[in-house]
C-alpha cells in the first residue's frame, strides 16, 4: 500500500467523522468510561494492597490532656487474626492519668482490600502506670491499615467531666507478623514493659544531656561577647562605657541563669539514672 493511498484513506475517514459529528461524542464518552474504570480497578485491586501511611505517622506521639503517648510496638498473627499494640506514656498528667479501660477507652476500625471497613474487637490493658497494651482478636488477613481511636475521660476537682480524643493510623509490615503471637498475661506484659521503659529513660537522659550542651554553647557565646565588649571600652566615652557595662552585666546575669539551668538539668539526669538502675535491676 503506497503513501498516497494511505493519505486518501485517512482523508476519507476524516470527512466521514465530520459528516457524523455524533461519533465524536460517543468516542469521548467511551474514553471517559475507560478512564474511570481503570481508576476504579487501580484503587480497588492495586492501591489498597499496601498502606500509604508514613512510618512517622504510625509511631507519632499524641497527647491526651497533657499525657504524652507513643506506640512502641505493633505485632500481628495472620493465622489467628490476633493483633497487639503496645504504648508508653512518656509524660504523665497526675491530675488526669491514663488508665486503660477506666479513664481511657479505645476503639478501632480496619480498612480491607475491597475498601470495606470492619469494626475491631479491642481489649485495652493497663500494665504499669506508664505502659498499656491493646489486643484485637478479629483483624482480618486482607486488611490494609487500621485506625485506633482513643477517648480519655477527664474528671476535674469540681466533678465536671470532659472528653479528649485522638486517633492513630497504623499498618503491619512483614517484620511485624508472627505466627507465634498470642495474648499474654499482665505479668508477662509487665516483664516486657521494662525493656521499653529502659529505652524511654535512656532517651530522656540523652535529651537532658543535649539541653546541657545547648546551655554551654549559650554561655560560651556570651563569654566571647563580654570579652569583645571589654576590649572595646578603651575607645569609649564615659557615657558609652556606662552603657557597655550595663550590657556586660546583663550578659553575666544570663550566664548565671544558664548555669542554674544546667544544675537543675544535672539533678534531673541523676534522678533518671536512678530510675534506669531500678529498671535494670528488675529485668
Amino acid at each position: 500500500m503506497d503513501r498516497k493511498h494511505i493519505k486518501n484513506k485517512l482523508t476519507d475517514v476524516g470527512m466521514y467523522i465530520r459528516r457524523n459529528t455524533s461519533i465524536l461524542f460517543y468516542i469521548f464518552i467511551a474514553l471517559v468510561v475507560i478512564a474511570y474504570g481503570s481508576l476504579y480497578t487501580y484503587k480497588t485491586y492495586f492501591q489498597t494492597e499496601a498502606s500509604t501511611i508514613p512510618k512517622e505517622e504510625k509511631y507519632k506521639e499524641f497527647t491526651l490532656n497533657n499525657n504524652k503517648i507513643q506506640m512502641v510496638e505493633n505485632e500481628y498473627n495472620s493465622e489467628s487474626e490476633f493483633y497487639v499494640a503496645k504504648f508508653m506514656i512518656k509524660e504523665r498528667n497526675s491530675d488526669t492519668p491514663v488508665i486503660a479501660n477506666e479513664s481511657l477507652e479505645v476503639s478501632g476500625i480496619a480498612q480491607l482490600n475491597d475498601n470495606d471497613l470492619q469494626e475491631l474487637n479491642i481489649e485495652a490493658k493497663q500494665i504499669t502506670p506508664t505502659f498499656f497494651v491493646i489486643e484485637v482478636d478479629n483483624l482480618p488477613k486482607d486488611h490494609v491499615e487500621l485506625r485506633l481511636d482513643f477517648n480519655l475521660n477527664n474528671i476535674s476537682l469540681s466533678n465536671e467531666s470532659s472528653t479528649e480524643d485522638a486517633s492513630l493510623y497504623s499498618f503491619i509490615t512483614e517484620e511485624e507478623k508472627s505466627s507465634e503471637l498470642s495474648s499474654l498475661s499482665n505479668e508477662e506484659y509487665k516483664a516486657q514493659s521494662f525493656e521499653y521503659e529502659i529505652d524511654m529513660v535512656k532517651d530522656q537522659i540523652e535529651s537532658l544531656e543535649e539541653e546541657i550542651e545547648y546551655y554551654n554553647e549559650k554561655i560560651a557565646t556570651l563569654k566571647e561577647q563580654i570579652e569583645k565588649n571589654e576590649s572595646e571600652m578603651d575607645l569609649m566615652t564615659d557615657n558609652e562605657k556606662r552603657d557597655m557595662e550595663s550590657t556586660i552585666s546583663s550578659h553575666k546575669s544570663e550566664i548565671e541563669t544558664y548555669e542554674e539551668e544546667i544544675e537543675s538539668v544535672k539533678e534531673s539526669i541523676a534522678e533518671r539514672e536512678e530510675k534506669l538502675s531500678i529498671l535494670k535491676s528488675n529485668i
